[in-house]
């Protein structure tokens, strides 16, 4: 399958990783600004597809080593001429000190994607506001 990496879309990439670490025996749920994009369709933009694993840093390097990402720093990747950066956040899931209990799949064309319901990934959006004053978190019309 030939992939168009620079014009690749943010869920079509999150199921590609997702597809990949699950290949490994790796779980990983999407969280942050790429589930408001995913849900919106892109009217919420969001630049990094951020993921919680419980996996060893040097599986989920080598997983995506397979898909061209290089680590760059201790939790993000980077693949040239791929519009989004890949960043494994601190486990566990949770909105504030709240754990997340559900998730929410969703089938792609290259798999499913596993991520933040529809209700947490706005919470997770208001305590990214909260937390780090951040006014584009807030931008959250999932109906658009």
């Amino acid at each position: 399958m030939k992939i168009d990496w620079k014009h690749i879309g943010i869920k079509d990439i999150a199921a590609l990783i997702c597809c990949k670490l699950t290949e490994r025996g790796i779980d990983a749920l999407i969280v942050g600004g790429a589930c408001v994009s995913i849900y919106t369709k892109n009217k919420y933009l969001s630049g990094d597809i951020d993921f919680i694993s419980h996996a060893e840093m040097k599986d989920l390097s080598s997983a995506l080593a397979e898909l061209g990402f290089k680590r760059e720093s201790s939790r993000h990747f980077e693949k040239k001429g791929c519009p989004f950066f890949i960043e494994f956040v601190p486990p566990p899931a949770a909105i504030g000190e709240a754990p997340v209990k559900g998730k929410n799949e969703l089938k792609t064309r290259y798999g499913k994607i596993a991520l933040l319901t529809p209700t947490d990934s706005a919470k997770d959006r208001l305590a990214a506001y909260y937390h780090w004053n951040d006014p584009q978190a807030l931008d959250l019309d999932f109906r658009r």
